[in-house]
């Protein structure tokens, strides 16, 4: 069995009549990063400032690494780190005075240049918080929530504001540190920093939990599968016609739901044996995202 490291169980926090969180229960494994998902007012912030100690629950269970983190939130403190969304620090030092602020603040036994160096930061040490780049900064505050050496981390919209190129620079560290055996929760708005990213997503909607599974599962259970998507010129297209194969139009294109490899491998065979070559053949199939378009519809005003 894994290891827990995280235990919540029929866990509800209400505000006057509320509900924000209707008895959700969970596990979260060490080494595997955890990703929740969720409309703003799912009921997700709530969670994890409830999971940090930040926020007492109405009732339900909590444990993490074993304690319960309204009565031993120092003690649990020692053992995580937390990159809030609206991370900032104080922008006229430099990358190495506040990471060495934060060692001696948490009498923590890295170095600086040791701190630096795992968020890829190391040629920044002397660089003004001020003149950093948006993704910089994100490393900067992965640097700090690491400076204790946590069995956990807390990851709010690690990549918010991001160009691609940062976003996936930082995705590389977590990945990183993942392999070094951390814990890590994650929550984003980028479906497919979730899908690259968590071994497992829990999607939250109204305060409930909807799904807990990989993404594989979720895109598989609840996918349309794969679309193949191809062209032909004039003869090839009556070639195709020829072979009685399930298909519909879309625009110029041809487009055919494929169940699996196999079916695909056998459709190009099929292709092969009539002497029929296709054009502009992409094979596509659904993401997270769509998954979760699919099923949560719009966005929520909800608090």
């Amino acid at each position: 069995m894994p290891d827990t490291v995280i235990k919540i169980t029929d866990l509800r926090k209400s505000y006057g009549k509320f509900e924000a969180v209707k008895g959700i229960s969970f596990e979260i494994y060490r080494g595997e990063i955890f990703s929740i998902l969720g409309h703003n007012g799912a009921g997700k912030t709530t969670t994890l400032e409830i999971i940090e100690g930040q926020r007492n629950r109405s009732s339900g269970q909590v444990e993490v690494l074993g304690m319960d983190p309204e009565t031993r939130r120092t003690e649990i403190f020692r053992h995580v780190g937390i990159l809030p969304q609206d991370f900032n620090f104080l922008e006229l030092i430099n990358c190495g005075e506040a990471i060495d602020f934060y060692i001696k603040s948490l009498d923590a036994r890295d170095t600086v240049d040791g701190i630096l160096e795992r968020v890829d930061l190391l040629d920044k040490k002397d660089s003004l918080i001020k003149n950093l780049s948006g993704g910089e900064k994100h490393k900067l505050g992965l640097g700090l929530a690491l400076v204790n050496d946590p069995e956990i981390l807390f990851l709010d919209e690690p990549t918010t504001g991001l160009d691609p190129v940062a976003r996936r620079s930082v995705w590389k560290i977590i990945e990183k540190l993942k392999g070094s055996g951390k814990s890590i929760v994650l929550t984003t708005h980028y479906l497919e920093e979730a899908q690259k990213l968590a071994d497992r997503v829990c999607i939250m909607d109204r305060g409930i939990i909807t799904i807990t599974a990989t993404p594989d599962e979720i895109i598989h259970k609840y996918g349309k599968g794969s679309v193949l998507r191809l062209s032909f010129d004039e003869d090839d297209m009556n070639g195709f016609l020829r072979l009685g194969l399930l298909h519909r139009r879309s625009g110029d294109f041809i487009e055919m739901d494929i169940s699996s490899m196999d079916e695909f491998f056998s459709i190009i065979e099929r292709f092969k044996e009539a002497r029929i070559s296709p054009q502009n053949l992409t094979l596509t199939r659904d993401t997270l995202e769509d998954i979760f378009i699919g099923l949560m519809g719009g966005d929520t005003n909800e608090a």
